[in-house]
């Protein structure tokens, strides 16, 4: 692979997709550039634009730099930003709320379109989405942060059908990174390793959706089919 583009540049899902996908050129997009420039992935030559997820008035110069530092053609671009939101804040705090839809729904939706247009008209890349199982069914503990990517996954799947553009939609379990810091770990956890190599996997074989780990599709499933006065009793 020739070029990636890491939307989110700083995400640690995103840099270990970036560096299991080994290309020549990474540009890591995000809202520290000058520290950015100075991660390593792997042997590519990485390059740093300015990105901020929330600006959306933004995106489309953010995008146009991007793609002018990956030398005008990018093989697949990395949507990683997000936000997990403090204190799973619901109706009792609706302005953080809306801040994180504002992130994980509208800012991942206005990069998710722009991205998919230009893969669109170059004719050839991929558009990976770092989706997350929680999309599978709301719950109490979580569900502010769980419609927002659940509007970025359905609206990334909606755009390859739409348009032809390939995307994937990666759903990882837990993963134990510095936005889940202090959190317990639950089962069937996994790892930036782990997505990152089922991803590079996923993405050779032309997939759509992948979990990880593969058994998250069974957990998904089973969570979908839980009675609504079970999923109310799970344990913040």
């Amino acid at each position: 692979m020739r070029s990636v583009v890491v939307l989110g540049g700083g995400s640690e899902l995103g840099l270990a997709i970036a560096r299991e996908l080994a290309p020549e050129v990474a540009v890591l997009a995000g809202r520290s550039p000058e520290r950015l420039a100075g991660i390593e992935v792997g042997e590519a030559t990485v390059r740093a634009v300015a990105f901020d997820g929330d600006a959306t008035d933004t995106h489309e110069a953010a995008l146009d730099a991007a793609w002018a530092a990956a030398g005008g053609t990018v093989d697949a671009v990395v949507v990683a930003f997000g936000a997990l939101g403090a204190q799973w804040p619901g109706v009792d705090d609706p302005d953080a709320s809306v801040a994180l839809l504002r992130t994980n729904a509208l800012g991942a939706g206005s990069a998710i379109l722009r991205a998919a247009a230009r893969l669109r008209a170059q004719g050839s890349g991929s558009l990976v989405l770092l989706s997350s199982v929680a999309t599978e069914r709301p719950r109490p503990a979580n569900y502010v942060y769980a419609t927002g990517k659940a509007a970025a996954d359905f609206l990334a799947r909606g755009v390859a059908d739409a348009t032809g553009v390939h995307v994937l939609v990666v759903r990882p379990g837990f993963v134990p990174t510095a936005m889940t810091a202090g959190m317990a770990a639950p089962p069937l956890s996994t790892t930036p390793a782990q997505v990152a190599k089922a991803t590079a996997e996923a993405l050779r074989a032309g997939r759509r959706v992948v979990y990880v780990p593969r058994s998250m599709r069974v957990l998904g499933l089973l969570v979908r089919l839980l009675p609504g006065a079970v999923v109310r009793r799970l344990p913040r």
